[in-house]
């Protein structure tokens, strides 16, 4: 009875799927469109993710320092940054390794280089570079950095983050 049943079932099956052939393949394609759209959706949404996650990472604020700032005061002052709550880390680029930096970016244009040639000293000053734990709240990330009172800062001036922040 139970095989009787079963080819009866697969008898009927393949019957109807010849007479309506057409309608039996527009509706396969139809299913194989939406299983891969549902999937491309999923793929662009993980690609995404992942790109705004790469840029928030590369999100920084420079702190510029005075050229002639002792070593021992800018380290101090990295420890204090460190110790903000909104602060993931601080990074001391000294000015030798910011003009070893800005020689390197600038390699393929030689009127650069020569200009840096003819100053004849170094131009570039020590800079604290402060990557933020979210960057949903930098503004009160740099609103502390506003109200820090110290001679070795140069210059905090954290306006312009916003025009490139935002156009994201």
């Amino acid at each position: 009875m139970f095989f009787l049943s079963l080819y009866r079932i697969i008898k009927f099956s393949l019957q109807d799927l010849t007479r309506n052939i057409w309608l039996s393949i527009v509706t396969v394609i139809i299913l194989i469109l939406a299983l891969f759209s549902v999937n491309m959706l999923l793929v662009v949404k993980v690609i995404g993710e992942a790109a705004v996650g790469a840029v928030k990472d590369k999100i920084d604020i420079s702190l510029y320092l005075r050229p002639d700032a002792p070593e021992k005061e800018i380290l101090a002052l990295k420890a204090q940054l460190e110790n903000l709550s909104e602060v993931r880390s601080v990074r001391y680029v000294s000015k030798e390794e910011a003009l070893a930096i800005f020689r390197e970016s600038n390699s393929d244009n030689p009127e650069i280089l020569e200009a840096l040639r003819e100053l004849g000293k170094n131009p570039l000053t020590p800079t604290l570079i402060i990557q933020p734990k979210d960057p949903d709240h930098i503004d009160s990330l740099t609103n502390q950095l506003n109200r820090l009172e110290n001679g070795i800062i140069d210059s905090k001036n954290f306006v312009d983050y916003q025009n490139h922040y935002y156009q994201l």
